[in-house]
């Protein structure tokens, strides 16, 4: 899930069969509150995270890993009704945050956004337990809600999936990047039938693609474009807006 040009290919029947469960059940997390549940379990979802080869991975090879402290002051769990037809699941969302000091005060610099995958799922690279996006805030400034986020996948070599511009709390605009080319060959993601949030065409859709998908269709409406949908910084402001994950059921239960 990390730049490694020595990685192999993911099996082709692996493949075809990851390919074939999203394509059954790909959908939006599309619930716009939290629920409530105790600190506990939050912070029994946020420890099996960290003690996780995932976790490891980021921290030993990310080129994020170095970009702040893990503040788990400011690391939540949110829960969004994950709907496809008549199925609906609650599902956990880990926002784990991490800290630098910028300008003489502390904020945040960046925060890895995770949803666990089910135990027998083999589809991701290094056989990942986690999707897994990075949101980089380092040119965002939360003292005025101003600058630029951007969203990398971490488990496909952290390319680059989108960037958003944002003005006083909201997000002025969305810039969606296509996964390479040069990643999509390299894991068995060309040539299959396209999904239609398949906006690139490589036949299979990826988690940071899944995320452009869903933040195009939301643009258009003015509680989605808040600040708090996309960065998802302060857990008390965005109780009562709308906030959006996205992820493949299939893969998850």
């Amino acid at each position: 899930m990390f730049t490694d040009p020595g990685m192999p290919k993911t099996d082709l029947r692996v493949g075809e069969k990851s390919i074939a469960m999203k394509k059954l059940l790909f959908f939006f997390l599309i619930l716009m509150s939290v629920n409530s549940r105790a600190q506990t379990d939050e912070d029994a979802l946020l420890q099996e995270f960290l003690r996780s080869p995932d976790y490891a991975g980021f921290m030993a090879g990310s080129q994020f890993a170095g970009s702040g402290t893990l503040d788990l002051q400011r690391s939540f769990v949110s829960y969004s009704t994950a709907v496809s037809g008549e199925i609906q699941k609650q599902v956990p969302v880990l926002y784990l945050s991490f800290a630098g000091v910028q300008n003489g005060k502390k904020k945040v610099t960046g925060q890895i956004q995770a949803i666990k995958v089910k135990d027998d799922y083999a589809g991701l690279p290094k056989n990942g337990r986690y999707l897994m996006l990075y949101k980089n805030f380092v040119q965002y400034n939360t003292n005025d809600s101003t600058g630029t986020i951007r969203v990398y996948d971490l488990n496909y070599d952290e390319y680059l999936a989108g960037e958003a511009t944002v003005v006083n709390g909201t997000v002025n605009n969305y810039i969606p990047y296509p996964l390479p080319d040069n990643i999509a060959t390299k894991y068995n993601l060309t040539g299959r039938a396209a999904h239609p949030c398949d906006k690139n065409g490589n036949g299979d859709v990826t988690y940071g693609e899944c995320f452009n998908c869903m933040l195009r269709s939301c643009m258009l409406d003015s509680e989605c474009r808040l600040l708090c949908f996309l960065a998802n910084l302060y857990r008390a402001s965005c109780f009562n807006s709308m906030r959006a994950s996205c992820a493949i059921l299939a893969i998850i239960y």
